[in-house]
């Protein structure tokens, strides 16, 4: 039996399960990533990784304006999330929403150099720098 099988009301299984699609390529498993995301939330919605999960597969499926709410949500949860602040950065720009882009992709910034003691994020900094740099 699968796991999900033995406990359907598992949250952690159901995110794992949207993992494991995430290893595999093409639209049907990100649809399958998806849906796996959005019922781990539904089953544990105070766990803002799960929120995070469903508004980045959105935007993995190119659904930027869907992707905003979990996003929202998600640092609602955590506000220190520097990964959704990101992320949502990343819908909004791709929305062509470049002064919201901006904005989270600032707040990123900030998080994540409040975590980079060992310069583990100075990567994603400077991705993020060069963002707006670039934008119109």
């Amino acid at each position: 039996k699968l796991a999900r099988d033995i406990e359907p009301e598992n949250a952690i299984i159901y995110n794992g399960l949207g993992m494991a699609y995430g290893l595999l390529e093409g639209s049907p498993a990100a649809q399958k990533r998806h849906e796996s995301y959005v019922t781990a939330a539904q089953l544990d919605p105070n766990i803002d990784s799960y929120i995070y999960n469903v508004g980045t597969v959105l935007i993995d499926l190119e659904r930027y304006e869907e992707a905003i709410v979990p996003l929202n949500k998600a640092i609602a949860l955590d506000d220190d999330n520097y990964r959704a602040y990101q992320a949502l950065g990343v819908a909004y720009h791709r929305l062509k929403r470049y002064d919201d882009a901006k904005k989270y992709y600032l707040k990123a910034i900030v998080e994540y150099t409040q975590d980079n003691d060992k310069g583990q994020h100075d990567k994603e900094i400077e991705s993020l720098q060069t963002a707006i740099a670039q934008m119109p």
